[in-house]
This record gives C-alpha cells, structure tokens and sequence, in this order.
C-alpha cells in the first residue's frame, strides 16, 4: 500500500506506541480485542511505514472483510 518511507526518530515512534496502547487499553475496556492483522497494521504505523489515514483505511477494510462495512454517522 504505502512506500517506503524515510525511517522515523526513536521518539516518533515511542509516542506512536504510546497512542496505539492507549487506544487498545480502551478497546480493551470495551471488550473489544484487536486481532492479529490489526496489530500487524498498527505496528506499521509505529514503525513509519504507514500513515494513521492509512491504518484508518486498513482497518475499516479489514473490518468490512471480517464483518461487514461500517457506516459512519455524519
């Protein structure tokens, strides 16, 4: 999907970690678990090959494959 990007600092990636383990704790507390291919595509944005808009659209693919599409309300 996306190229090869230039490798992001060590801190860029710290907080990108940091914002997807917040996020999965409040699945978590939702009772949600993230899947393996979730997580695979969550560990390409902290590693900087993708872009969150891209995870995004990752993610709702992966979701409409699993589940259905999702309808978002406007």
């Amino acid at each position: 999907m996306a190229a090869m990007t230039t490798p992001i600092p060590e801190q860029e990636r710290a907080q990108r970690r940091a914002h997807i383990e917040q996020a999965m704790a409040s699945a978590r507390l939702e009772g949600l678990k993230p899947s393996e291919s979730a997580k695979r595509i969550f560990d390409l944005y902290i590693s900087g090959e993708r872009t969150l808009d891209e995870v995004g659209a990752e993610i709702r693919a992966l979701h409409a494959r699993n589940r259905g599409s999702v309808r978002l309300p406007r």
